[in-house]
């Protein structure tokens, strides 16, 4: 079990980031899907950790294979642990979609956009991705989450607290309210509305889980009232200093 999450930090303008991403402004054209190549997943990680902290919780990224234990199967993207100011501990089997307005389908959200417009689009965006006459998501892509994977050597004692957590980069959410950057739905199913990849394991699965956790990275952003904040992004960090190593430019 190797944590990630050290002090390799960054600081990054929140403002800028969002126009980047939600805006899609004319300059960001043909750099978003090397950008997010590069700094997506660390990026959206890196935001949950900050928010969960925020509320008092202290977090791990870890960088062991998120994967049923199989030569084939889904792959998730982290393992993630959060042990809460409560003294509960919850070990999130992640998955990270760096959807944003750049994504085929994806839409704009200006960055001042008001708290009502927000809480529309993250509905509309939670009814696209949710189906909810079988309380499941809709789609392979993100549907795996709910595949229960085999925890790295050293969280098998906690396997009963194990949970699957999707991080959205999109502003998403299931009620009409602006602020609700983490959620969960309770009891999700594995009746899928979908054929099920052949490389799955198929259901009925050993278990399902009580509860599938969703946190909207841009939805978080907005609501941080400074200017920048400091994330920890050690691989990002490692890959723009090789970066720096192999390119001069003037």
């Amino acid at each position: 079990m190797t944590d990630t999450s050290s002090s390799v930090s960054v600081t990054i303008d929140v403002q800028e980031t969002l126009r980047f991403f939600d805006e899609k402004p004319d300059w960001s054209n043909k750099h978003a899907t090397g950008i997010v190549g590069v700094l997506g997943e660390d990026l959206n990680a890196a935001c949950f950790q900050c928010y969960i902290e925020s509320k008092g919780g202290s977090v791990a990224v870890l960088q062991d294979t998120v994967g049923t234990g199989g030569k084939k199967g889904p792959r998730l993207d982290r393992w993630i642990t959060v042990d809460w100011s409560d003294g509960s501990k919850t070990v999130f089997q992640t998955e990270i979609k760096n959807w944003s307005a750049h994504a085929k389908g994806g839409k704009t959200l200006p960055v001042n956009a008001p708290s009502k417009e927000v809480a529309d689009y993250k509905q509309r965006r939670w009814k696209e991705r949710w189906d909810s006459s079988r309380r499941t998501l809709n789609d392979d892509k993100t549907a795996k989450v709910l595949v229960p994977m085999k925890p790295p050597s050293g969280l098998e004692e906690r396997r009963e607290s194990i949970r699957p957590l999707l991080i959205f980069w999109e502003a998403i959410g299931p009620r009409n309210k602006s602020g609700d950057h983490l959620f969960h739905m309770d009891k999700p199913t594995c009746d899928f509305p979908f054929d099920i990849p052949s490389t799955w394991p198929q259901p009925p699965y050993e278990r399902e889980f009580p509860s599938l956790w969703v946190f909207s990275v841009s939805s978080y952003l907005r609501s941080i009232p400074d200017t920048t904040i400091e994330l920890q992004m050690p691989n990002a960090v490692a890959r723009l200093r090789i970066i720096e190593s192999l390119f001069q430019y003037s």
